[in-house]
């Protein structure tokens, strides 16, 4: 893992978050932030709570996203429905 004390901050703002706990019934976030400290994301959620916590831990630069989605992380985009339902499942989304 990378060291991310002191790293260069940033927080996106004014987006919509959509990640993969949709698949869990978590509909897209918006009005969210995502705090990116150094490589890595620190935190995701509503805006002002991912600003406030940001902001304890010293300066960072806010990038206006502009309305865009956001899907952070790794989020697995691509899929073969009939490759990952076996048996009668994947069958009847073949076509």
């Amino acid at each position: 893992m990378s060291e991310t004390s002191g790293a260069a901050s940033a927080v996106l703002v004014n987006c919509t978050v959509v990640d993969g706990r949709i698949v869990d019934g978590v509909g897209p976030l918006p009005d969210a932030a995502v705090w990116v400290r150094g490589d890595r994301i620190a935190a995701v959620g509503p805006r002002d709570e991912v600003l406030a916590q940001a902001g304890e831990q010293g300066g960072f630069t806010r990038v206006d996203l502009d309305g865009a989605y956001v899907t952070p992380g790794l989020t697995n985009m691509h899929t073969h429905l009939s490759l990952s339902l076996p048996g009668s499942g994947g069958d009847g989304v073949k076509g």
